[in-house]
């Protein structure tokens, strides 16, 4: 916004060219300073007319939501502080073993995650929530992809505001076993395989410190909001390892001890 206030904010005009420029695909470009996006209320509220956008208008179901930046690797790599939240989708959420097209978005990229199954919806109001709070809200966990479309950013030159507007950039996700789990999820790692070789491993308390840490600042956030966690819905705590753009023809295979094994073929020549 500029400081004359010639350029009010408008979040639905805000709204209106970010979902113009998914749809058409262009490459990722920071929100202009006289849309006036400078806060993370200004950023949420672009983002539920953005979702409502993309939802027609709530007719998609919301499986849950993305947590992001929730490790100092990813912060790092997008050169920002703190966590940040979207929806997903019901129509995006896939079960391993799973089948991607990297042709379905602007620019495909996954991340590597503990997914987690709320049971009992935790109340906001009985908030604030950690890490021990939130775990009796929890009924499943398991390692999953997140699937991201950057729309080919330039990572010197994200802010959070353009980011959190576009729904955090979720675009699905890949789901592995869910199952109960009563050990210690932060003493957990996880390795990454790309064709069968070992690329990259990460430890599960990269996710601020613990998955249920992350899962907690969730419930905090959205009840900011007026929101909620619902019953059954999943969470996507965050990655603990930076991510990874695949190519047509990569097999991605994640797995993390006590938990399994989440994988995903990229297709070819526009399978999906």
């Amino acid at each position: 916004m500029s400081g004359t206030g010639e350029n009010p904010f408008s979040a639905d005009d805000v709204a209106a060219q970010v979902l113009h420029d998914h749809r058409a695909r262009v490459p990722f470009r920071p929100l202009h300073p006289d849309d006036g996006v400078d806060s993370l209320e200004r950023a949420y509220a672009v983002q539920d007319r953005f979702i409502a956008g993309i939802s027609d208008n709530g007719l998609r179901r919301r499986a849950g939501h993305k947590i992001g930046l929730t490790s100092k690797t990813m912060q790092a790599m997008c050169g920002l502080d703190q966590p940040i939240a979207g929806t997903v989708f019901a129509d995006t959420v896939k079960h391993a073993p799973a089948r991607l097209d990297p042709a379905a978005g602007g620019h495909i990229g996954l991340e590597f995650e503990i997914c987690v199954q709320i049971d009992a919806a935790p109340d906001p109001a009985n908030g604030p929530f950690d890490a021990g709070s939130i775990a009796r809200h929890v009924a499943a966990v398991g390692p999953a992809f997140e699937v991201i479309d950057d729309r080919h950013a330039d990572y010197d030159g994200l802010d959070i505001y353009s980011i959190i507007a576009e729904n955090s950039w979720n675009a699905g996700a890949v789901l592995g076993p869910m199952r109960p789990f009563d050990g210690d999820l932060a003493a957990l790692d996880g390795v990454l395989r790309l064709n069968g070789a070992e690329i990259d491993r990460g430890a599960v308390s990269e996710v601020l410190g613990h998955p249920f840490t992350a899962l907690a600042w969730l419930v905090d956030h959205l009840g900011s909001r007026g929101d909620r966690l619902e019953h059954g819905s999943i969470v996507l705590t965050g990655s603990i390892m930076t991510t990874r753009f695949p190519d047509a023809g990569d097999r991605y295979a994640f797995s993390v001890e006590g938990l399994g094994e989440v994988t995903a073929d990229i297709a070819s020549g526009g399978e999906g």
